[in-house]
């Protein structure tokens, strides 16, 4: 796989994983389809800007990040709901290293 390739997936996350994603959306998704589904339809903006040309990649990435972050979402609510900084933060990096995981080993099938 590409450098170039590697980048661009790296950015298009941290944009939408990151700096798009407001607290509502963050402290919301583990209750609410509706903010999951916001978070996730702009999570994929950055995707669609840089990646359009493999539009059916991009509609797999949305659909699979809804239903990681159904699942995770919850996980990281239950740790902060009893106070377990270590399992929460824990959780968070797995998180997102499963979303890398998701996103490199699945453009290979796209690219």
């Amino acid at each position: 796989m590409e450098l170039a390739i590697i980048l661009k997936i790296v950015i298009c996350h941290w944009i939408g994983d990151g700096l798009l994603q407001t607290e509502k959306m963050a402290t919301q998704k583990s209750k609410s389809y509706y903010w999951l589904t916001v978070h996730v339809g702009v999570y994929i903006i950055p995707f669609v800007v840089v990646f359009h040309s493999i539009m059916p990649w991009v509609i797999l990435m949305a659909i699979l990040h809804w239903i990681q972050d159904w699942k995770t979402s919850r996980i990281n609510s239950h740790y902060i709901q009893v106070k377990d900084n270590r399992m929460f933060w824990s959780s968070i990096w797995t998180d997102q290293m499963i979303h890398y995981v998701i996103l490199f080993v699945s453009i290979t099938y796209f690219i």
